[in-house]
């Protein structure tokens, strides 16, 4: 006998658990990480039910372009990135906001800076060298404190930019 798995979404379950969070981490914002189709219980279908979340993450320019196609206005921040300059301009034209952490990145480093501000994208980019991902955990041999700490306030002053009430 073969079954077949569902996924049942839950809007009030949803919400119930949005409450949850905000009454545990109260002052705080919130940044709902929707990433892969919202883990398989439909992106748009579940940023719509979240439309009291301080910002929505998603893993890829694609999946930020469809929410703002879809007429989610929260900002959105891109985790993986932009492959090459197409997706970047597709980044900057749904105002999704980048974060370039890998070694693919690197190839158009020097250009992206002047593409992202031509085309009006939120970024910073920063380069921690022998470190995946923008920083090294401290069990790393590429760790260096200092680039760690300013890596880390850099990440919070872009949480705080994107995330402000």
């Amino acid at each position: 006998m073969t079954e077949t798995a569902v996924a049942v979404i839950n809007a009030s379950a949803i919400r119930h658990n949005l409450e949850q969070i905000k009454s545990t981490a109260a002052g705080c914002r919130i940044m709902a990480v929707i990433k892969a189709n919202a883990y398989g219980h439909g992106l748009i279908q579940v940023a719509r039910i979240l439309p009291d979340v301080d910002a929505l993450a998603v893993a890829r320019v694609e999946e930020g372009a469809s929410l703002r196609v879809a007429g989610i206005g929260q900002p959105i921040l891109v985790l993986e990135g932009c492959a090459d300059f197409a997706e970047a301009e597709l980044a900057a034209e749904h105002n999704l906001d980048l974060v370039v952490h890998e070694r693919s990145h690197f190839e158009m480093l020097d250009a992206l800076p002047g593409v992202m501000t031509a085309a009006g994208v939120n970024h910073r980019v920063e380069v921690y060298p022998g470190t995946e991902h923008g920083f090294a955990f401290p069990e790393r041999p590429a760790y260096v404190k200092p680039a760690a700490e300013r890596h880390w306030e850099r990440m919070l002053e872009l949480f705080g930019r994107n995330l402000s009430r």
